[in-house]
């Protein structure tokens, strides 16, 4: 498990936002702390990862790390593709601990 945090950080962090996302607008909140607790503890847990991910990276490498590739439609050759450099890792950081912030202060 901690080696695909690794491998694929971007894909992880991007998967437990989105779990959380879908469960808070399809389920009703039995009470108001339900889903509140649920996307802080996502939040969380993505800043966890990201931290993870900034410790394994790579700074004297230029280029992007953590590269996923997935294939959408390849007759047509369209392709999704997700990575990190030094600026895009910085500012994934700094939006993944400004999550948990906004959602205290709400």
């Amino acid at each position: 498990m901690l080696t695909f945090l690794l491998q694929y950080p971007v894909i992880a962090i991007t998967a437990v936002l989105l779990l959380a996302f879908v469960v808070t607008k399809f389920t009703p909140a039995p009470t108001g702390h339900g889903h509140r607790v649920l996307i802080l503890t996502s939040s969380l847990v993505a800043l966890f990862i990201g931290v993870l991910s900034c410790l394994a990276f790579d700074k004297s490498d230029l280029g992007f790390q953590f590269l996923t590739q997935i294939n959408l439609l390849e007759e047509f050759n369209l392709s999704l593709t997700f990575g990190v450099d030094g600026l895009s890792m910085l500012l994934l950081l700094l939006t993944l601990f400004i999550f948990p912030v906004l959602f205290l202060a709400s």
